[in-house]
């Protein structure tokens, strides 16, 4: 039991341009500490008050901590501890570090069926649950369910989570990984005079986060691990810098994050930073050492008139390639990753139409867009789409959906717009046009 998933928080803190992280436990070698604690099975049941009893009588009820509960058995998905205070100051009993019954020792527990389990946009069940133990979602925010949750998507905190909630989507479906769509019910680092967030309870202000810290991979030697498969990572530069030997990337040395995949086999590694909002250059590197890697490719534009980069190259088997991205000019921010191995991955060119309602016939057109995979999917601003008509690898039919696949009471909002997305088992491809939905 650590303190923390600290990814949500690092990434959400990139886009409103703040600085913080949450910090694990370690032992003396810095390395996380995860006891194995045994509790009586009454206690691993659906009763989450028997679960909290249980880890306090274990002696994890410290003040200063927070418990983040790997739980081995299969009851729920994941739950945490909220207290209903939106008292703005540091007296709020969410950030309490005095003896208090029922802020000491603060629990989120995560059941073995969800372990690691990531939403569409790598938002783990982990981070959720934390950040119900920082005090989100207050009962009078904004946006506000009625079990502590949001309703505007896309949000780490925001679903379906009783038959009375609707949701509307207002943020693209790339800010699923990061908390707080609107920057105004329950995360802001900076919130504005007059908001909500400035008046009441702001999680950004909890004591159990650390500010003005570089982002987890920085340095090359803590890389965020990748899995050598199709997927999609946001991560943020804001605060980064280079380190002692690191090697420019195309010329540019400037505010550096890391990345690293270990590959199975022989095959093809494609990775991009479509959907980055700055402009980017991207290196792919083979190596021990910082200052002793061996350049495999590199990229600045991936073409003409955009700023995002992309490279692929050729692979060995059971090498590790390291990825780093830096910004072009000094810039920095958010970065949107996206990853492919073992075949080609999908290059969207066209989609046509770009406006419609439910029920519409859109053309896609491109290169690799469709192979017989069992993760074959595609979205539309994050609602899963059908394929319509006799689909080709450069040209696909899609039915625009009329509602989110799960839960089905989570209708999309009129005028939302977002990028058609496609994994055809190898990689992510993403428009650089968007579809906008009407009625």
């Amino acid at each position: 039991m650590g303190r923390a998933d600290q990814r949500d928080v690092q990434r959400e803190r990139g886009e409103t341009a703040g600085s913080i992280q949450v910090p694990f436990v370690t032992n003396s070698q810095c390395q996380v500490t995860v006891p194995a604690v045994a509790i009586p099975s009454s206690a691993a049941g659906a009763d989450f008050n028997a679960t909290i009893k249980a880890i306090h009588d274990k002696g994890f009820h410290s003040v200063h901590r927070k418990y983040l509960v790997w739980l081995d058995v299969n009851v729920i998905c994941g739950i945490g501890q909220l207290i209903p205070d939106t008292t703005p100051g540091a007296s709020n009993q969410n950030n309490q570090t005095t003896a208090n019954p029922f802020s000491v020792g603060m629990v989120a527990r995560v059941d073995n069926g969800c372990w690691g389990l990531e939403t569409t946009r790598g938002n783990p069940v982990e981070g959720h649950e934390l950040t119900h133990t920082m005090g989100a979602v207050q009962s009078n925010a904004p946006h506000k369910t009625s079990n502590g949750h949001c309703t505007d998507e896309w949000d780490a905190m925001c679903y379906v989570d009783a038959g009375s909630t609707h949701l509307k989507f207002t943020c693209p479906s790339t800010h699923e990984a990061l908390l707080d769509c609107g920057h105004d019910d329950y995360f802001h680092t900076a919130p504005p005079a007059g908001s909500y967030l400035k008046t009441h309870w702001n999680t950004a202000n909890n004591d159990f986060l650390v500010r003005n810290l570089a982002p987890s991979n920085d340095r090359f030697a803590a890389a965020e691990v990748l899995d050598p498969g199709p997927g999609a990572y946001v991560g943020s530069t804001r605060l980064a810098g280079v380190e002692t030997g690191e090697k420019a990337t195309l010329g540019v040395r400037s505010h550096s994050i890391w990345y690293r995949v270990k590959v199975p086999t022989a095959s093809t590694l494609t990775v991009d930073t479509q959907g980055t909002a700055f402009d980017t250059v991207l290196g792919v590197y083979t190596g021990q050492a910082v200052g002793s890697l061996t350049l495999k490719g590199a990229n600045d534009d991936a073409k003409a008139g955009r700023t995002y980069s992309r490279v692929t190259i050729q692979t060995a088997a059971n090498a590790t390639y390291w990825i780093r991205v830096d910004g072009k000019g000094g810039k920095q921010g958010l970065v949107v990753l996206h990853t492919g191995f073992g075949g080609s991955s999908p290059v969207i060119t066209s989609v046509s139409p770009l406006q419609g309602p439910p029920g519409t016939i859109i053309t896609v057109k491109g290169t690799n867009l469709i192979v017989f995979s069992q993760s074959f999917t595609i979205t539309i601003d994050g609602f899963f789409a059908s394929i319509t008509g006799s689909p080709t690898e450069s040209q696909l039919k899609l039915k625009v959906p009329s509602s989110t696949i799960d839960p089905s009471t989570a209708q999309y909002t009129p005028g939302q717009s977002g990028p058609v997305e496609i994994d055809n088992g190898f990689g992510v491809g993403v428009s650089d046009q968007s579809f906008k939905f009407t009625q």
